[in-house]
């Protein structure tokens, strides 16, 4: 990180003394409400955040899931014409909105207009000890509407239900879905463009968080890569454990 900002950080009391929380989460949100002072929205990646704290970009995704769970934070996706993600928003929750007329004499005044002119951010206030249930149909059908170029699927299972619960529970947000999908369906390594003509499927994308995140976090190139870049930031031990799972290549 070339440099620290240098607005003021707000931590609301009702997220201070949430027991919910784990105390990075509280900090990160304090870093984001900081982040907001300039914009009306923070622009910092996963990346970003994972030096600032010196943990993993992934930490980082499930800390920020959580805090848009709890509706502390919102999110929002942009993406391009080819619907591949460009960039990623966080904006403060209702909660800070309600109050924002108390920090209007400090530098808040950026947060204010921008929260005033913006309409279509995702906006998920449930609580997790109300969670929806999972919507398994909606996510099935959301991946064969995106991943043409990955194999589609017919029915939900329950290895399939046990894996999705898994990751609904970590995320609890089908935004996230659509954007795992999109980047895999984005990302020539993982619609077969690699040495071992393999293709992910659904079952690889949800097996597991480190696979879930993994492609969340652009871990396997992005469509942009050229053949050579790619194949060297590839681990492959991870998508050789699941072939040879699935009988090989």
């Amino acid at each position: 990180m070339e440099e620290n900002p240098s607005y003021y950080a707000i931590i609301e009391s009702k997220i201070r003394y949430d027991n919910d929380l784990k105390p990075n989460e509280k900090l990160l949100y304090a870093e984001v409400t900081a982040l907001c002072n300039k914009e009306g929205y923070c622009w910092a990646t996963n990346n970003y955040f994972a030096d600032l704290f010196d943990v993993t970009p992934q930490t980082v995704s499930s800390w920020v899931s959580r805090l848009v769970d709890k509706g502390y934070l919102d999110r929002e996706i942009i993406r391009d014409e080819k619907k591949r993600v460009k960039k990623r928003k966080l904006y403060i929750g209702n909660l800070f909105k309600k109050n924002l007329n108390r920090y209007k004499e400090n530098k808040g005044e950026g947060i204010k207009k921008n929260l005033k002119g913006n309409t279509t951010r995702f906006n998920t206030t449930s609580n997790n000890k109300d969670r929806e249930e999972v919507p398994y149909k909606k996510i099935a059908d959301l991946y064969n509407s995106i991943a043409e170029k990955l194999p589609n699927i017919r029915k939900v299972n329950d290895q399939r239900k046990r894996h999705l619960k898994a990751r609904w529970n970590e995320e609890g947000n089908i935004d996230v879905f659509e954007e795992v999908f999109t980047i895999a369906e984005n990302t020539p390594f993982l619609t077969g463009d690699n040495d071992r003509n393999w293709t992910a499927d659904f079952d690889w994308l949800i097996k597991n968080n480190s696979n879930f995140n993994k492609v969340l976090e652009g871990k396997y190139g992005n469509c942009n890569s050229n053949e050579e870049e790619l194949l060297n930031t590839v681990d492959y031990s991870e998508v050789e454990e699941y072939v040879n799972s699935q009988g090989g290549y």
